[in-house]
Order: structure tokens, then sequence, then C-alpha cells
């Protein structure tokens, strides 16, 4: 299906398979597991790349509570699981020994006690929380929902009150901001309380901002679990817009929703994820938003360019879809990327984003090495021998061009569209890497670490690079792709001309649940078109 450019550029399109929080729902992320019957199923119901007993959303299932115990009474090391640490409002999450809020024990468990035990019977198991409603792909982005529950409304005039009203606020208070600027004055809005919801009255981003000033180093500073940041605009901040950081003797943070909002000019990150000290910050998503840094915005970088978009450090199980980054990039040094989920991260999902003109891409992975503390998973699937900055993770559906007329009139560098860094199993799977200007590589994956990697389908207007000791799998992939190919490559139209052989009906199958379906939601049926664009009638 084709759109408008400029459509594709403003709108976040295509969602399938992925919960979305459009509803303001506080209900768990969705995990393998999280349904009865789904641990031995043979499938990959998250899709994540783990299946049954050896995704640790299934750590607490019976059935893989057997095959634990058969194996160490054959004297063989137990099941492996990627660590995943409780959080202040959660009694379990994906990966402890327990069953996760949610979860519907299968029928013949027996890990409660017997009749003939003299222990006090255990609490009754919580009703399952409401899954998020199915988003419709043809409308991924749609508006929220009516807010629910306490509403404060807000205007200018009440931000030194506000304040004090989110500290003291009753836990899943919406906070209603009418339209207007909002000034920071040098002091980020911190959201102590769980389940918080800070929204536009109107729905339009545009209308309602948050100004930096240039004097103020974060806009929004989330504290706490199951917190909406929705619809509004943030823009000129010294470091990041919005940072999601637990505080000094919380146990980590979940559920994060960043929904719909606009950054511009954000001279660090625009949203900075960041667990530490054994307090992580997971199950979170970035949905439907934009991230740009304007030519005048640029000249606030410093010489560094220590500049990106969306940026998770030891943070596992986040999603991160239908976003549209532009303009990170500077023109005497390599900015960060547009996504970058590192320093022990895992699981992360990018899907079905737009990014235009930035110096790199997307990345799963970085560091050559830990640092002291880090969070560590022990994956069965995974060399450990050797440093992993990422564990399993999927990047598919992604669209990405290089040829704006500032970007290519100032020399920017360009090194890469995809990369896996120290990634373990991770999947790079129909996307398009376009660039009018050579990158060093258009994907690539590097260092011991990075094994078990899979690259499918996937059409690059340059080259596929393996580097220093990586090894993966690569099927279905179109390199140096003709631009006769796209609508029109030098207006950045990536999608497919419908009378042009060589990617349409070129790609491989794939396991079902991994992509099936393309940038804008369209489904692929039959034989595969190469890249993130698929032909439908």
């Amino acid at each position: 299906m084709r759109l408008p450019l400029l459509l594709i550029m403003i709108t976040s399109l295509g969602l399938i398979g992925c919960g979305s929080d459009a509803a303001i729902s506080d209900a768990p992320v969705s995990y393998e597991g999280d349904e009865a019957g789904e641990c031995d199923d043979g499938a990959d119901n998250d899709q994540d790349q783990a299946f049954d007993c050896d995704d640790p959303g299934c750590a607490g299932s019976p059935v893989c509570k057997v095959e634990a115990d058969d194996e160490e009474s054959t004297n063989q090391a137990p099941r492996d699981t990627v660590s995943t640490p409780r959080t202040e409002d959660d009694t379990s999450a994906p990966g402890d020994a327990e069953a996760a809020p949610g979860d519907a024990l299968e029928a013949g468990d027996d890990t409660g006690p017997s009749p003939e035990d003299d222990a006090e019977a255990p609490e009754p198991e919580p009703e399952p929380e409401p899954e998020p409603e199915p988003v419709d792909p043809a409308a991924p982005c749609p508006p929220l929902a009516e807010a629910q529950g306490t509403i404060i409304s807000v205007s200018p005039s009440d931000l030194d009150d506000l304040r004090l009203q989110l500290a003291s606020a009753q836990e899943g208070t919406t906070f209603l901001f009418n339209d207007g600027v909002y000034p920071l004055n040098g002091e980020a809005l911190r959201v102590p309380i769980a389940k918080t919801v800070l929204r536009s009255e109107s729905g339009n981003a545009q209308a309602v901002i948050f100004e930096g000033g240039d004097d103020t180093a974060a806009g929004i500073h989330v504290a706490a679990s199951h917190v909406t940041i929705a619809e509004f605009t943030l823009q000129n901040l010294n470091e990041a817009a919005i940072k999601v950081l637990p505080e000094p003797g919380q146990t980590g943070l979940t559920g994060t929703n960043i929904y719909g909002v606009t950054i511009v000019d954000a001279l660090e990150r625009a949203i900075s994820v960041n667990g530490y000290n054994q307090a992580y910050v997971d199950g979170g998503q970035v949905a439907c938003s934009a991230v740009s840094l304007s030519d005048e915005g640029r000249e606030g970088v410093d010489a560094s360019c220590d500049v990106g978009g969306i940026d998770l450090r030891q943070a596992a199980y986040w999603t991160i879809r239908d976003n549209h980054i532009e303009g990170l990039w500077c023109k005497g040094a390599l900015a960060m990327p547009a996504i970058l989920a590192w320093r022990s991260s895992a699981h992360t999902i990018v899907e079905r984003n737009r990014i235009d003109d930035c110096s790199r891409g997307i990345g799963l992975g970085e560091a050559q090495s830990p640092l002291a503390g880090e969070r560590t998973h022990t994956d069965p699937g995974c060399n450990l021998d050797a440093h992993i900055d990422h564990y399993r993770g999927v990047i598919r559906n992604n669209m990405l061009f290089v040829g704006g007329e500032t970007f290519m009139s100032e020399n920017a560098s360009y090194e890469s569209g995809i990369h896996l860094w120290s990634c373990c199993k991770g999947s790079v799977v129909h996307n398009t890497v376009v660039g009018l200007k050579s990158p060093y590589s258009s994907i690539e994956w590097r260092r011991e670490g990075a094994q078990d990697i899979q690259i499918l389908n996937n059409l690059v207007s340059h080259n596929l690079r393996e580097r220093t000791g990586a090894s993966a799998l690569l099927l279905g992939n179109l390199e140096d792709a003709d631009e006769d190919l796209f609508v029109a490559q030098d207006e950045g139209d990536l999608h497919l001309m419908s009378d042009v052989l060589g990617a349409i009906n070129s790609g491989e199958d794939i396991q079902v649940g991994l992509a099936d379906f393309d940038f804008e939601g369209d489904p692929r049926l039959g034989a595969r078109d190469i890249g993130a664009d698929e032909l439908v009638d």
C-alpha cells in the first residue's frame, strides 16, 4: 500500500502483534507464558526469539519446572533464565521463579501444599489484569481513550503547584494539560507515583508545549511504575526530554508508556531509560512519537556530538514502534544512534520506525566490555565467555533513509543503518536501508558476542558487513539495490515500484510470527517482497 511521503513522516503506521497502551491500561506486558499452554506449544508467542521453556517468561511454568527438576535429578545444570527484577508495584515479573500477575496456572499444577502439610495454604492467585485492546493495523496510533478515575486539569499558570501535586497525588491520577506553553524554568517534572498519567486534554501534541528554554537539563523524570506520558511536545532541553530512572531505594520500574509525544532539540538523549544497582526499568514502550534535532538545536550540541534518540540501558522487554526520528547528526563528529538498546539490555523489539538523516540508525548492543556491577543475564543460547551487550531482540519492518539536502551538503558522517555489536541471537528482518551517500555499512554485526544473528529479507542500497569474530545467518537479502526499485529514492519514498523486478516476490520464507506484516501493517501473503514494504493488491 502506498501513502504520501509526508504522511509517512508525520504519522506512525502499521501496528500488528505488540500490545499498545493506547487505552491507558496498567495491564502487564505480554510475554511467553502469560497464558496457559504457551510454554509447551512450540511457538514464539511474544516474538522475542525464545521458545517455550527457553524463554524467561516461562520460568514459573509447571511444565518448565518439571524439566528443571528432571535435569537436577540427573546431575545436569538447571535451565537458565534471564533475570528480571521485582518492581515497586508488582509482586513478580516475567523471569521470576514465581508466576507473574495474570499468569493462569496450567492444569495439573501441584506446586501448592498437599492436604497433609501443616503450613497455611497460600493466598489465591490474583485475578488476571485485562490485556490492552488490539490495535487496528489500518489505524495503529489512535488517540488515547477518555481519561478515567481522578482527573486534575492543568493550565500554564498552575505549573508551580503542579510539582507538589505530582508528588502527593493518589495512585492512578490523570493530569490533563490544557493548550499552552509550560516553561519548565530549569526544573524537571518529577513523577514519583505509580499509574500517573500526564497527557494533553486536546490530544494535539503540538498544542501543549513544555519549554526547557535552554536552562533545563531534563523535561520529565519518571520515577514510578505504569506511568504514561502522552500527546504533548517537549523542546529545548540540555540533556534528556524524558528520563526513566529509578531513585535510590527503589527496586525497579515497569510499564512505562511514552505515546504520541514530540521531542525537539534534546541535546543529549531524547528519551533516556537507565537501570542501575539492580534497579532496572523493564517492560515499557515508546510508540507513535517524533524526535528531531533542528539546525538551530544542532548549534548547541557540544563538540563530542553526544546526541541521540531513544537510549535503553540495562533494560529488558521494551518495544520501540511506529516512531519518526530525524536529523541526529553533527558536522564534525559522529552522533549516537537514533534507537539504541545496550549496556546489558535484552528482548528489545524495534519495529516500523521511520528514521531520516541520522548518522547512525538502530543498534542492539554497543559497548565492548561491561561496567562494574552491570546487569547480568544467563541465557542458555549465548556464549557467556564473550561480553554480550544485548540479548536476543528483533529489528523488523523499519525504513531508514539518508539523503536530505542539508545532511548531504554539510558532509555529515554516515556510519551505519543498523548494527548489532556484541548482541547474541538478534534478528534483523525485512528492513529497508537506503543512503544517497555511502555508509561504512548498511547493516553490520560485530565482535565475538554477536553470535547466532539472523539477517533476513533486508533491502539495502549498499552493503552488509560482518566484523571481528561475529557470525550470522544471511537469507533473502538484497544488497546494492538499484534506485529504480523505489518509487522516488531521491525524495526518500522507499516503497517498491510495482513493475520493477528484483525485490518483489524474492524474499525467503521465514517462521510465522517473526514478520507477518510490513511497515504499514499490510499482510505478507504468499511470496514475500524483500525489505520493509510489501506490495498488495
